[in-house]
């Protein structure tokens, strides 16, 4: 039977995406023209294709708008500190009863509102014990004491809408302690999620506290990126690596798949090369705006660097930059190029932040220290302006990078950018904020070329052009392979001795490895037995509206009787019709997409592509 859940949503284990588009039975091609044997699109591809494709020129409308999201717009942080970017152009410092040392999350509804903040409890100097979820009027949320978080846990905390109801529910995924055997005296620390109902014009509440996602026990850092899909999300966090401290991380990473029905364990990736002892735990963790990049920092190994294919939530390292003393905070340029790290050694001292050139032959040599030991340099975020902001310790305001695209000294350091107001500091902390604005990946149409046909025995005709324009950074892969000299070109001549079906199958590679964009293309080319220049010539049938809603109407020159096929990009039969007069209306029950019709009329048959919306 098949599983209709599986066949209509991405199978997330698949590093394939032809497999990943569907897990369902095959199906037998049609017998004339059978498609080439590969992994096959289930019926609601296309439909999810011409769904994604309009939610991605919906996010290009609502950007150009002004529209976006402001989940983001409201950080809090540190001791009472807030920064406010709700009104563009502008950045409002904010006050807000709050303490946090290293941890920090904060959520605000589309508007930019604040909805509720991550706060320790009043009057505690203890960074190890549970926190509070409150209110924008610093009251604690109901049921929103005692989360599992704690603040001296770097990047421990954040923010995600569920998926399709994100006006009315937010999780806050945590990294918890849980004392368990054989987790050293501390614990461990692991992944746990609280839900909070945040109704329309009503306050918001927890439903669900400190559950625990997973029994493997986790490093300190959370982030996410949204899935390829523009809608779900994946989560990633490092696999507990030292067995003595309780937030040593090891070189095995956990991804999580966060949908509308909630979190779940999708795969561990072992790469990369930090050591297994207590520095691998300090530092934090930073995703590129377009959720390209991840970049962790670590006090005993400096930074890494690994690329994240949004479709598969696959990771792969880059980029090691080993020698820096306390790698700790990180940050990307909002063009990807530059890395940001800062650096706070204690003894002997030594507080830089350094710029290194991620196109650069070697990025590693790029290195340009931004500044040297004017304060100490802890967490590092992208605002919604541009411009990276600092946390400085126990000072009274942040730093910036103003031009974080720009090579050197041309970047803009300002150590005492944007002044907080009284007795607020940002500490080490600055709040964990994903890209809740990235969208669907877009979605490239393949081009076969149009369907053609020469006379058999003909040797006027060397080859016929199929295939379509170049498009950068894509691939092609044609089959069948008889008769195409380069099955990678873009454009084919082809001259099969017998009617056939060809395919091309297109793959965007841009930047990072390749993406969600493989996308299936046919073309038919017609040996046709002719014994006169009349023969030669096309049925000229006519098929209108091309596209159609559901109503296509078939015109056959001189009326004679003859029979359309429409097929769908498998080969599979969706609709077959006798044509009994000059003019005949069919109604296409079928999903949205791009069909294949064939018309026979005495012997001879009319190719073409026919598109339902």
């Amino acid at each position: 039977m098949v599983d209709s859940e599986k066949c209509t949503r991405y199978d997330v284990r698949s590093t394939n995406e032809l497999e990943r588009i569907a897990v369902c039975p095959s199906i037998q091609s049609f017998k004339n023209n059978p498609a080439p044997a590969q992994p096959y699109y289930h019926k609601s591809y296309l439909t999810r294709m011409v769904k994604y494709l309009g939610i991605f020129l919906l996010v290009i409308l609502a950007t150009t708008a002004n529209a976006q999201l402001k989940h983001d717009a409201q950080w809090v942080f540190g001791i009472n500190a807030g920064l406010d970017f709700s009104q563009p152009g502008m950045v409002v410092p904010m006050q807000y009863i709050c303490d946090t040392y290293e941890n920090g999350a904060s959520y605000s509804n589309k508007d930019g509102a604040l909805v509720c903040y991550l706060s320790a409890y009043e009057n505690t100097d203890d960074n190890v014990a549970p926190m509070q979820l409150r209110k924008r009027n610093g009251a604690v949320l109901d049921g929103g004491d005692s989360i599992n978080t704690y603040g001296s846990c770097t990047a421990g905390a954040l923010f995600l809408p569920l998926p399709n109801k994100e006006e009315n529910e937010v999780y806050l995924l945590t990294s918890g302690l849980d004392i368990r055997n054989g987790c050293g005296t501390w614990g461990c620390h692991m992944l746990c999620f609280t839900k909070i109902t945040t109704p329309i014009n009503a306050e918001p509440y927890v439903t669900v506290k400190n559950q625990l996602v997973t029994n493997i026990p986790i490093g300190e850092r959370l982030m996410a990126i949204r899935h390829a899909n523009g809608t779900d999300w994946w989560v990633v966090t490092h696999k507990k690596g030292d067995t003595t401290y309780v937030g040593g991380a090891s070189n095995t990473f956990l991804i999580f798949y966060f949908d509308s029905t909630g979190i779940h364990f999708n795969d561990s990736i072992q790469l990369g090369g930090i050591n297994y002892n207590p520095g691998s735990a300090i530092g934090s963790v930073s995703v590129s705006r377009n959720g390209n990049l991840i970049a962790y920092g670590y006090e005993n190994r400096g930074c890494e660097v690994f690329s994240f294919d949004r479709c598969n939530g696959r990771m792969n390292l880059l980029f090691d930059f080993p020698n820096l003393p306390w790698g700790y905070g990180t940050a990307f340029s909002p063009n990807e190029r530059f890395l940001y790290i800062s650096t706070a050694q204690d003894f002997p001292p030594v507080n830089q932040i350094t710029q290194f050139d991620l196109w650069a032959p070697n990025p590693d040599s790029s290195r340009f220290n931004v500044t040297n030991n004017i304060d100490a340099f802890h967490k590092m975020a992208l605002g919604l302006d541009g411009k990276i902001y600092i946390s400085m310790g126990y000072k009274g305001y942040v730093g910036t990078i103003d031009h974080p695209d720009s090579l050197g000294s041309a970047c803009g350091f300002i150590k005492n950018s944007v002044q907080l107001l009284p007795n607020a500091y940002s500490v080490h902390s600055l709040p964990q904020m994903p890209n809740y604005n990235l969208g669907p990946l877009p979605i490239y149409q393949a081009n076969a070329g149009v369907d053609t046909f020469y006379c058999q025995g003909d040797s006027t005709i060397k080859a016929l052009p199929i295939g379509g324009d170049s498009i950068v950074n894509i691939t092609y892969q044609w089959q069948p392979a008889p008769g195409i000299d380069s099955l990678t070109a873009r454009n084919q001549l082809v001259k099969p001795s017998q009617s056939r079906w060809y395919y091309v199958t297109i793959t965007d590679t841009s930047y990072v490895g390749p993406s969600c964009n493989s996308r299936l293309d046919s073309v038919y080319v017609e040996v046709r037995v002719c014994t006169g220049i009349t023969e030669t010539a096309t049925l000229q049938a006519k098929l209108y509206p091309n596209p159609t809603t559901g109503t296509l109407t078939i015109e056959i020159p001189g009326g004679q009787g003859g029979s359309i096929a429409l097929y769908n990009l498998l080969g599979q039969l969706v609709l077959e019709a006798p044509l009994t007069s000059r003019s005949t209306v069919l109604y296409i029950d079928a999903s949205p997409g791009i069909y294949l019709y064939q018309i026979s009329i005495d012997g001879h048959m009319q190719n073409g592509k026919l598109v339902v919306e």
